[in-house]
């Protein structure tokens, strides 16, 4: 009747019991190489030093020193990479009246401008009945504009010609010199 009944089945535990160890030969081969390696430390069983060995450690002092020509030869040429003149420098080397040219560029154009441009623009404006006009006043502030961008565009051209004349005369006076005082900087 419990057939039909639906009892649960009965609990059914099954342990297995496992251990990991090699095998015996294996042991005893390893217990027999760590005893005979025992026994040859305290019995002083070291070899002695080679001849060979013995004229490598004689021979060190003196080859640890063969690299210093090679060592010496490297920091120079890494010295003369370092001789390049940075930013800090080419003003030395700057013609002392590049700054009076840039000075009387800048000088010049606003001179053009007030004397003979803006006088221009404003008679053009007048004559044609538009003073004061907003047209008149737009065609003014572009011929302003089209100056100034034109005397800037001339001092940044002779500043350019100035700073690689400069960059030239320090980088010469560097390979000329052997103890350039000029060091690289990375920014």
């Amino acid at each position: 009747m419990a057939f039909l009944q639906g009892d649960p089945l009965p609990d059914v535990t099954v342990t297995t019991e496992t251990s990991t160890t090699a095998p015996d030969w294996y042991t005893d081969y390893l217990s027999g190489i760590a005893s005979t390696g025992e026994k040859a430390a305290e019995s002083g069983g070291v070899a002695e030093f080679g001849d060979l060995q013995n004229k490598a450690f004689g021979q060190a002092p003196s080859a640890i020193k063969a690299g210093e020509t090679a060592l010496q030869t490297a920091t120079t040429a890494a010295t003369g990479v370092a001789t390049t003149p940075y930013m800090q420098n080419i003003s030395q080397y700057m013609n002392p009246y590049t700054q009076s040219v840039i000075e009387e560029i800048g000088r010049l154009g606003q001179r053009q401008f007030q004397e003979t441009l803006a006088p221009g623009v404003t008679a053009g404006a007048v004559g044609s009945g538009q003073f004061g006009s907003q047209r008149g006043m737009q065609t003014y502030g572009n011929v302003a504009r089209d100056v100034n961008r034109d005397i800037l565009g001339k001092q940044a051209e002779y500043l350019a010609k100035g700073f690689d004349q400069a960059t030239a005369a320090a980088k010469a006076l560097c390979r000329a010199s052997t103890s350039c005082l000029v060091r690289s900087s990375r920014r």
